[in-house]
């Protein structure tokens, strides 16, 4: 699908990623309503991944990454997840309903 016409704009590029990050909060909530932990995956070489993408034949060519996040359930046997909790500020402290 082509939804800029045939050049891209700067403009085009932030939808993009504001697009992204929605879909990204969105993947978030229902994967932890179903069980699953989610993480963004930062410090990855984009083009890297994408051409390792492109040969498993998981995006075409012309589509490109704006973000990946790994969804999936906790290796329970893994003695880090035994020791590590996950620390969250209590909702109270994070905003105020009115």
């Amino acid at each position: 699908m082509n939804y800029y016409e045939t050049s891209r704009s700067s403009y085009a590029d932030v939808l993009d990623i504001y697009s992204s990050a929605t879909m990204f909060a969105y993947m978030s909530l229902e994967a932890t309503e179903l069980g699953l932990g989610t993480t963004p995956m930062l410090g990855i070489v984009k083009s890297d991944f994408e051409k390792m993408l492109l040969a498993d034949k998981l995006i075409q060519p012309g589509q490109r990454v704006n973000m990946a996040l790994a969804i999936g359930y906790e290796d329970e046997e893994n003695e880090r997840n035994k020791t590590h909790t996950r620390i969250r500020m209590p909702k109270e402290k994070q905003f105020t309903i009115l």
